[in-house]
């Protein structure tokens, strides 16, 4: 190949991806955000009640999955009734948790915090809304990459459903019996 030195910049007109080339970008540009965001997302999930036990290896996994997403004052993360899709970990903000008409206040979830875990764990729509009340910054480990990283990593599975801030969702007693067992059946030891 040989380079030429060109006096001027041509005009080349206005530059746009095509359909594949968009494609490929999105798929480069979230290898860069998790690269980026994964370390500091698995430093967010250590201070996660949820996911205490974790170790560090466990806790990067479940990271690479995450996003990061910034909601103003004011923004909803979901509503009361609405299918759950994902676990939220509150990286900066503040959320107040409502429920019911009248829009009675539950409490308020922090830093370190994490919401929509019991809906998506349970299987069941949201119980509450979860509003923005001061800018948020947020993890949001989807729901359904949660689900196929437990099916490949059992052990997290194991760790997040046997918290004890997970049980505190109306889990099927059969499901959790068979999840518990999960580490007999894979063969891991206790410690």
């Amino acid at each position: 190949v040989k380079m030429a030195r060109l006096a001027s910049v041509p005009d080349i007109g206005l530059l746009a991806l095509t359909p594949a080339g968009r494609t490929v970008a999105e798929v480069v540009i979230q290898g860069f955000s998790s690269a980026l965001v994964a370390p500091r997302m698995a430093e967010a999930i250590a201070e996660v009640a949820l996911f205490s036990g974790m170790t560090a290896e466990q806790a990067s996994r479940l990271a690479a999955i995450g996003r990061v997403s910034r909601v103003a004052a004011g923004g909803t993360i979901f509503t009361e009734g609405q299918p759950s899709d994902a676990i939220y970990l509150v990286l900066s903000g503040t959320v107040s948790i409502v429920a019911g008409s009248e829009s009675t206040p539950l409490g308020t979830v922090n830093r370190g915090d994490a919401l929509g875990e019991v809906s998506l764990l349970a299987d069941r729509p949201h119980s509450a809304t979860a509003t923005v009340t001061a800018d948020a910054e947020l993890a949001m480990l989807p729901g359904p990459e949660v689900q196929a990283l437990i099916r490949r990593r059992p052990d997290i599975g194991v760790i997040i459903y046997n918290n004890p801030d997970a049980t505190k969702c109306y889990i099927d007693p059969n499901l959790m019996k068979r999840i518990v067992q999960l580490p007999r059946i894979v063969g891991i030891k206790e410690n």
